[in-house]
C-alpha cells in the first residue's frame, strides 16, 4: 500500500511541476558550455547495444543496497537546482539512452536530476518524463540525498511501476501492484526523440504529458486500493515476460539492453536472465536476434536497402549489421 503522505500527492495533478524537453521550467539549469553528456556515455558490457551503462536500479528479488556517503556538504547547494561539481563529473559518466519512456514522480526528498545538458530540480510533485532514446541520467550517485522517487517504464502496450527509495546510502526498489499493467499508448512519447522535436507548442504538450500523467497514476492507484490477495509470483512474473518479449518485437532490439530491460523488469541482470530463460527457453541474446531477423526480413520484402535496414535495427555502420546478419541472420 501507498502511504497516505504519496496517495495524496498523486491525487492531486494540478500541483504537479512537468518538465519534459520542449518545456522550460524555471527549475532547469544548463551545462553552460560543456559537451552534452550523452556524447560522454562509456560503453556498456551489453551486446545487445552499445552505450548502456551499469543497471542503475540494480534489484535483485525486490530489493538492494549500494555503497556510498549520503548526502554530504554539497547536498543543500544543490536543492536551488544548481549541481554540484562532484554530480556533474559523475554525470558525464553515467548517462544513457534507451528504446523505452519514462516517468519519475517526485514523492520525497528535493535533488537534481540530469535530462540531456541540462540538470533539473526534482522535489516532491515533480513529474519529469523522459523520451524514448532520450539522454538522461542513468540512476543515482552514492552521495544523493535521502528521497523516494515514482518510476514508470513505459512499452507500447504495458507499463511497469516501482518506488525506489535512497536511505543514508541504501537503495531499494519496490514494484507496485502486479508488476506490470496493460494500457493503450499515445505513441507520442515513445515516438519523440530529442533531435525531432514533434511539432506542437509547448502548451500542448505539457497538456499531453499532465494527461499522460494521470491516466498512468490513476492505474496505480486503482490497483492501489484492491483488496490484498495473495501473491501469484509465477504468474506475474511470466506475463512480464511476456510484456517484455512483446517489447522485444515491436523495437527488434533497437535501443535495447540487458541493462535497459532489467530496468523494466525491475530485477538485476542476472536475476532478468535467468527468469527470462526459465519463462522462454530463449537467452535474450537468442531472442532479440530472432526479432532482428524477423524485422530484417519484412523490410528486404519492402525492398529496403542493407544501409537503410542498418540505420533502422540501430547498427553503428552497415559494416556492422552486414557481419551480425553473416553470422545470426
Amino acid at each position: 500500500m501507498l502511504p497516505d503522505t504519496h496517495r495524496t500527492l498523486l491525487v492531486h495533478p494540478e500541483r504537479w511541476e512537468l518538465i519534459a524537453s520542449g518545456l522550460d521550467p524555471e527549475s532547469s539549469i544548463g551545462m553552460e558550455e560543456r559537451a552534452c553528456p550523452s556524447r560522454k556515455r562509456r560503453r556498456g558490457n551489453s551486446a545487445l547495444q552499445s552505450g548502456a551503462n551499469k543497471d542503475p536500479h540494480d534489484i535483485s528479488d525486490g530489493s538492494t543496497s549500494i555503497s556510498g556517503k549520503p548526502g554530504r556538504h554539497f547536498a543543500l547547494q544543490e536543492t536551488s537546482g544548481e549541481p554540484s561539481p562532484e554530480r556533474v563529473h559523475w554525470y558525464r559518466r553515467n548517462c544513457w539512452s534507451h528504446s523505452h519512456a519514462e516517468l519519475l514522480i517526485g514523492l520525497e526528498g528535493t535533488t537534481v536530476y540530469g535530462l540531456g545538458d541540462r540538470f533539473q530540480l526534482v522535489r516532491p510533485g515533480t513529474v519529469m518524463a523522459f523520451a524514448a532514446m532520450e539522454p538522461h541520467q542513468s540512476g543515482y550517485p552514492p552521495f544523493e540525498p535521502d528521497l523516494a522517487h515514482l518510476w514508470i517504464s513505459l512499452m507500447k502496450d504495458h507499463f511497469t511501476a516501482r518506488i525506489v527509495r535512497l536511505h543514508q546510502g541504501r537503495m531499494t526498489s519496490s514494484a507496485i501492484g502486479p508488476g506490470v499493467f496493460e494500457w493503450t499508448n499515445p505513441g507520442w512519447l515513445l515516438e519523440t526523440s530529442p533531435g525531432h522535436p514533434p511539432p506542437v507548442p509547448p502548451e500542448l504538450k505539457a497538456f499531453r504529458l499532465r494527461r499522460l500523467a494521470m491516466d498512468l497514476v490513476l492505474a496505480i492507484l486503482e490497483q492501489d486500493t484492491l483488496p490484498a490477495t495473495a501473491p501469484d509470483s509465477g504468474n506475474d512474473q511470466r506475463r512480464l515476460i511476456e510484456s517484455i518479449q512483446q517489447h522485444l518485437r515491436q523495437t527488434a532490439g533497437r535501443g535495447d539492453s540487458l541493462d535497459s530491460l532489467a530496468r523494466i523488469a525491475g530485477y538485476s541482470r542476472f536475476h532478468f536472465l535467468r527468469l527470462f530463460h526459465r519463462e522462454t527457453g530463449y537467452t535474450v541474446h537468442t531472442y532479440v536476434d530472432r526479432c532482428r531477423r524477423h524485422r530484417v526480413r519484412e523490410l528486404i520484402a519492402s525492398g529496403w536497402s542493407r544501409k537503410a535496414i542498418a540505420a533502422e535495427l540501430g547498427f553503428a555502420t552497415p559494416q556492422s549489421f552486414s557481419r551480425w546478419y553473416r553470422t545470426r541472420g
